[in-house]
């Protein structure tokens, strides 16, 4: 049996490890540790079970600096005191961007039914939306149509002495028909010749010229058609002419 020198009865104390062994052990812990701790940080889901979703490919935004296309619209040849109109889409629906404390006509119109004004006279009062932006409220109740077979209803006059459009704050108004889905045109000016700008090149742009009595003349103008119009002074403008004759 192996002497244990220097120890009291009843003790025991263990030989000590050569230093090269120690060393050796110490070097294995640390690469034990630090092993551990790479699975961890690459593979989480090898500890909790969970596993990593893989991420998604990301998509660049549009710069916020790069032009967006605006068309301006210029009818010509319309009759003398007609009106011509641009279409805003069908009721109910909200037209943003109005100036108020201006006056603001429109006319909605639809099958089996004669044309309707409603107006937004320049003293109305404005109350905010639930955006807390200004808003006003535009019902337009059409009434049934009286015209004959192959015939129209006359077009609702204007008030005379009236002049629409302006400069103002910039409202919506929020229009309602009945009957529902009525469409909506946004009177922009008076012939022979009428502008509106800005508008989007991306969809239809669609005008009415109709008035003073039964005439009635629709344009239309197709994105493609915007796209090869002239460019205007400023950056990504397009500048559209369309002709009543």
């Amino acid at each position: 049996m192996r002497s244990n020198k220097g120890a009291a009865p009843g003790e025991f104390t263990p030989p000590r490890a050569p230093k090269t062994g120690r060393m050796l052990l110490l070097g294995m812990l640390i690469a034990l540790g630090v092993g551990t701790g790479a699975v961890y940080f690459l593979y989480p889901g090898f500890f909790t079970g969970k596993r990593t979703p893989t991420p998604k490919p990301t998509v660049s935004a549009p710069r916020a600096d790069a032009p967006k296309c605006k068309a301006t619209l210029t009818v010509k040849g319309a009759p003398a005191d007609s009106e011509i109109l641009l279409r805003v889409g069908q009721a109910p629906l909200d037209v943003p961007g109005l100036p108020m404390g201006t006056r603001i006509e429109f006319v909605a119109t639809a099958e089996g039914y004669a044309p309707k004004r409603g107006v937004v006279v320049p003293s109305a009062p404005w109350d905010p939306g639930a955006d807390q932006k200004p808003r006003f409220e535009l019902p337009i109740e059409l009434p049934a149509s009286k015209a004959k077979p192959n015939t129209v209803d006359p077009w609702p006059p204007a008030e005379a002495g009236t002049q629409v459009g302006g400069k103002g704050k910039p409202g919506t108004v929020h229009i309602v028909s009945s009957p529902r889905g009525a469409e909506i045109w946004l009177l922009a000016g008076l012939g022979p010749e009428a502008t509106y700008e800005p508008l989007g090149c991306e969809t239809d742009i669609e005008v009415l010229v109709a008035g003073p009595t039964t005439f009635r003349k629709r344009l239309k103008v197709a994105p493609d058609e915007i796209a090869k119009a002239p460019e205007g002074k400023e950056p990504g403008t397009r500048l559209v002419v369309r002709s009543v004759q």
